[in-house]
């Protein structure tokens, strides 16, 4: 800090030149030949030049940067301690393990069933829900794989592990067509029908057996090609396989499939862990049929203990703090008339992104937090499962089982439609949640710009924002017009490069050393060879070196710009510590003026922005 003794009068030049009042270079070594100026500033103060002093121009700048950096350092402590009661919520609120033991232990379970299937030609087949082959397989893998391994009475998952209320199978259906296109010859080679996806607006009504079996019945208006089975989960696995049996042999999944979606929904008795599950079956009219097996799993009780409680009420107090914060520092900015710059600072629209985050994650978690425990009353609501299966009903209790089936079917829809609701609901919450730690992230960079060493990185990071635009556009064609030619080459006949899109995360599996070369390699070996070469010297080689110097070069320019790169933590701490000591003794607190008074004597004549935008990063 700059104290009476600093000051060495002189006679000539006006205050602001270069003759005029001027501060000692022994006293600006480790302090003002410290602060990390703008590109744009002044040159810095070498401290082994031989200066006469500097001008006052200089000291205001130098005040103005120290201003900027205590004030930058200042925001650390609420960073802090809002990132902190963050990462505890996270930790207790938002425990992944149970959640993702129980979700792992249902999908390991359902990929490794084995269905057993009488094969046309004698004998019988076994395959996994990844092995089916033809449209068929469909119905006997959830006759003797699913049904069996859902049952509440054996324990395929675990004891804790059971399915409610019915699983519900839909299937979306096309039309039956000739096949357009093909030629004389090939139609007297193929005089078959085609089977292609229904137009919009098709309605194709009911088929089948549907004077007596629901699940051969069109939707409705609303879902014309859409056709609903139920899986009656908790009765005999044989009564179950029956029903299935009754939907093989009506043929309910036929060659105008489209898709077939398995929808369930588990708990797990001892950790209240909810599990949704959804597998959806894709019937290709090329003959290939691809399974995607997906499973979410939900925290039933989101507060269940008063540490919850307590650092919930944390958050909330330090964001209030921080709110009133801004707002206070945007009044003062309003009264200086100094808004608009305030307005467009990069660190007022973060501190603004940040309170918006965390107000929204606040609000959601209230929400979901409602919705869990509405739905968990859902669920105790239920009740157990009608006497009789449609099926299975004497005679006499045909029409009320049907009654009593449709509305136990209806409450298992809301049920899981009510789940959705809250996983869709959970899913932004932990979206929002994970990009408020991106905030925060921004946040101690705000901070870390008070540390003169660190503030030099993040200005060399900001300096190659040009570079790394132009780099990034030179890069993005050369990869796109590689992910292309590996498309071509490799697309018929690789799974991985079949599509464009597979084939852009397959040529960034590639960059990352982690790709199957074989399957490249056994389509084309020479093609496979020069591709992989001409794609390695141009990125791995030429294009990364190329930005390795280029990085190099701008951060040696900003260096040499910015000139001494500033003392490091360990001496920045203890040069704070002696000035509060220093503060507390006669001559620190009746002598020194403070920095913040002594930048508004010396800028009096100066436009107050021009002061700001000193302080700033640029």
């Amino acid at each position: 800090e700059a104290r009476e003794d600093d000051f060495i009068g002189s006679d000539e030049g006006t205050p602001r030149s270069g003759q005029g009042s001027q501060l000692s270079a022994a006293s600006m070594t480790g302090s003002a030949a410290s602060m990390p100026y703008s590109m744009d500033s002044q040159p810095p103060v070498e401290p082994d030049a031989n200066y006469v002093g500097v001008t006052l121009s200089q000291l205001e700048e130098f005040l103005a940067v120290r201003k900027g950096m205590r004030m930058a350092c200042g925001t650390l402590p609420m960073t802090f301690g809002i990132w902190l009661a963050y990462v505890f919520l996270v930790m207790t609120i938002g425990e992944a393990e149970e959640p993702f033991q129980t979700a792992h232990l249902i999908k390991a379970t359902l990929e490794e069933t084995v269905a057993e299937r009488p094969h046309p030609l004698g004998g019988s087949r076994r395959f996994r829900v990844d092995e089916m082959e033809d449209f068929d397989d469909i119905p006997w893998w959830i006759r003797n794989a699913l049904v069996p391994t859902v049952d509440p009475a054996t324990d395929a998952f675990s004891a804790s592990v059971k399915i409610v209320g019915f699983a519900r199978v839909v299937q979306t259906k096309g039309t039956v067509s000739g096949c357009d296109g093909l030629t004389r010859n090939m139609v007297n080679f193929y005089p078959g029908a085609c089977y292609p996806a229904a137009l919009p607006g098709t309605y194709l009504g009911n088929f089948g057996a549907f004077d007596v079996d629901d699940a051969f019945q069109a939707l409705g208006p609303d879902r014309p090609v859409e056709y609903e089975a139920w899986i009656d989960s908790g009765r005999p696995v044989e009564e179950v396989q029956s029903r299935i049996d009754s939907l093989i042999q009506n043929n309910w999944i036929d060659r105008r499939t489209q898709t077939v979606q398995l929808d369930a929904f588990f708990v797990n008795l001892q950790t209240t862990v909810y599990v949704r599950m959804k597998l959806r079956i894709q019937v290709y009219r090329e003959g290939l049929i691809s399974s995607e097996l997906s499973l979410v799993p939900m925290r039933a009780q989101v507060v269940n203990h008063w540490s919850h409680i307590f650092l919930n009420l944390c958050f909330v107090i330090l964001l209030t703090v921080q709110i009133l914060s801004f707002l206070q520092q945007s009044h003062a900015e309003y009264e200086r008339g100094l808004w608009q710059l305030h307005f467009w600072d990069i660190w007022t629209w973060l501190d603004m992104l940040s309170i918006v985050v965390a107000l929204v994650i606040v609000f959601m978690g209230i929400a979901f937090m409602v919705g869990t425990e509405s739905f968990t009353m859902m669920v105790s609501k239920l009740g157990a499962m009608p006497e009789w299966s449609v099926l299975a009903a004497p005679a006499s209790r045909k029409v009320q089982s049907i009654l009593e089936n449709r509305a136990f079917r209806g409450q298992c829809t809301e049920l899981l439609n009510a789940v959705d609701g809250v996983l869709g609901l959970s899913m932004w919450l932990r979206f929002m949640t994970a990009w408020y730690a991106v905030c925060l992230c921004l946040r101690f960079y705000r901070g870390f710009t008070g540390q003169p060493r660190t503030a030099v990185i993040l200005q060399s990071v900001m300096y190659m924002t040009n570079l790394f635009l132009h780099y990034l556009v030179v890069f993005l064609v050369v990869c796109g017009n590689f992910a292309l030619s590996g498309y071509i080459l490799f697309g018929e006949q690789v799974r991985d490069w079949s599509t464009f899109g597979g084939s852009i995360i397959t040529l960034t599996q590639v960059l990352l050393g982690e790709f199957d070369y074989a399957a490249m390699k056994n389509v084309a070996p020479v093609l496979a060879l020069i591709w992989w070469w001409s794609f390695f010297l141009t990125t791995t080689v030429v294009l990364s070196k190329v930005l390795t110097a280029a990085v190099l070069q701008l951060f040696l320019e900003v260096r040499q710009a910015l000139g001494e790169p500033g003392i490091g933590l360990p001496r920045q701490i203890l040069a704070v510590m002696k000035n509060i000591w220093h503060q507390r003794s006669y001559e620190g607190s009746m002598k020194s003026v403070p920095d913040d008074d002594l930048l508004k004597m010396l800028a009096k004549d100066l436009d107050p922005a021009h002061v700001k935008q000193l302080d700033q990063i640029h």
